[in-house]
C-alpha cells in the first residue's frame, strides 16, 4: 500500500493533484484496486470513477478545471465556474458547470451541463491543459443567472483587471447575441451598452451608489471627465455638471498618506474651477446607503440654492 501511495503521489504532482484511471493503469493499478484505494482514503474519486485526487488534498481552481475537462473531453468549463476560474467578484458557486456542442447531453454526477448551438465557442486552454470559456464568453454565459447590478459589477471587475477589452466584448457580443439564448437580452442591455457608454471602469460600490442616485431623478453622470484650466483631466466618480457638484467614493485605496494628499490636491484644483467634490466612503455605501444619499441630496439642495442666489 505504501508503495502504491508513493507512486500515486508522484503521478499527482505531475498534473496539479489530478490522476486519471489511465495514469493509474500505467503503474499497474486497475479499476478494482483504484476502488479499494478510494475506500481506504488513499484516493478520492472526483468523476465517474475515472478522475481521482490524492486523499483529502485540496484542489485549486486550475485543478478543478483540469479535472472537469478530463472527465468531459468534448466539453469545457463555463458559466459561474469559469467566472470563479477568472476570479470575477460576487459570483455564487454551485456545481461545476460545463458546456458541450452537439445534440447529445451527457450526464456526469456533480456537473451541470448545457448544450450550445454556437459554432465557434471562445475557449481558452489553461496552462495545465484544461478548457474554459474566455472572459468575454463567460460574461455572456452568466448573464442569465445574475441581476443587472451584479452583472454590471462583474463586468467592471473584468475590465478593471484587463481580462477583457471593449473590442473583444463588442466582437463576441455581436456574434453571440443573435443566438437567442437565455441571458442574451441582459447581455445586450448591460454589457453591450457598457461597450459604447461609460468610459473608465467602476467598482461595485460605485455601481450601487449610482443606482441609488438615479432614483433621485437627477442627471448624474458617472465617471465624469472634468477638464482643468491646465489642460489635464480628472475623472469624478459621479457628477452633476450643471451644479458643478462631484462625487468621489473613497475606499481602501484612498487611505494611504500619498492618496490622501493626492485627493486633497485634486479637490483644490476642482474648487479652483468652481466645483465642490463630496467624498463619501465605501463603508458609508455598504452600511447606510440611504443616509449617504440623503446627505448628498442635502448638498445638492444647497448648491441649487447658491446658484439661484448668485443669479
Amino acid at each position: 500500500m505504501w508503495s502504491d501511495a508513493a507512486n500515486i503521489i508522484n503521478l499527482a504532482e505531475r498534473r496539479r493533484g489530478i490522476i486519471t484511471i489511465e495514469d493509474l493503469a500505467s503503474i499497474g493499478i486497475n479499476r478494482r484496486t483504484a476502488s479499494r484505494l478510494a475506500r481506504e482514503g488513499v484516493l478520492r474519486c472526483i468523476y465517474r470513477g475515472s478522475i481521482f485526487a490524492v486523499g483529502e488534498a485540496h484542489l485549486d481552481m486550475e485543478a478543478e478545471v483540469l479535472a472537469a475537462s478530463l472527465a468531459l473531453p468534448h466539453g469545457w468549463v463555463s458559466g459561474t465556474t469559469a467566472a470563479a476560474y477568472w476570479g470575477l467578484r460576487r459570483i455564487p458557486r454551485d456545481r461545476i458547470q460545463m458546456t458541450v456542442q452537439g445534440t447529445t447531453l451527457p450526464r456526469v454526477a456533480n456537473m451541470r451541463i448545457r448544450r450550445t448551438r454556437f459554432e465557434s465557442p471562445d475557449i481558452v486552454e489553461t496552462l495545465s491543459g484544461g478548457r474554459v470559456s474566455s472572459p468575454a464568453q463567460t460574461l455572456f454565459e452568466i448573464s442569465g443567472e445574475l441581476d443587472d447590478r451584479i452583472l454590471r459589477s462583474v463586468l467592471e471587475d473584468a475590465l478593471n483587471r484587463k481580462l477583457v477589452t471593449m473590442e473583444q466584448l463588442n466582437r463576441f457580443g455581436s456574434a453571440i447575441t443573435r443566438m437567442g439564448r437565455d441571458g442574451s437580452a441582459r447581455f445586450r442591455h448591460v454589457v453591450m451598452e457598457r461597450v459604447t457608454s461609460i468610459p473608465p471602469a467602476m467598482s461595485h460600490d460605485e455601481i450601487v451608489l449610482m443606482d441609488a442616485l438615479r432614483v433621485t431623478g437627477l442627471d448624474w453622470v458617472p465617471q465624469f471627465p472634468l477638464r482643468l484650466a491646465r489642460g489635464n483631466v480628472i475623472h469624478l466618480d459621479a457628477a452633476l455638471p450643471a451644479l458643478r457638484l462631484g462625487l468621489e467614493l473613497d475606499g481602501e485605496l484612498h487611505d494611504t498618506i500619498v492618496a490622501i494628499h493626492r485627493d486633497k490636491h485634486r479637490d483644490l484644483l476642482a474648487a479652483a474651477e468652481g466645483w465642490m467634490v463630496l467624498r463619501p466612503t465605501t463603508d458609508d455605501v455598504r452600511n447606510d446607503l440611504r443616509a449617504t444619499v440623503a446627505t448628498i441630496m442635502t448638498a445638492v439642495e444647497h448648491r441649487i440654492a447658491s446658484s439661484r442666489a448668485a443669479a
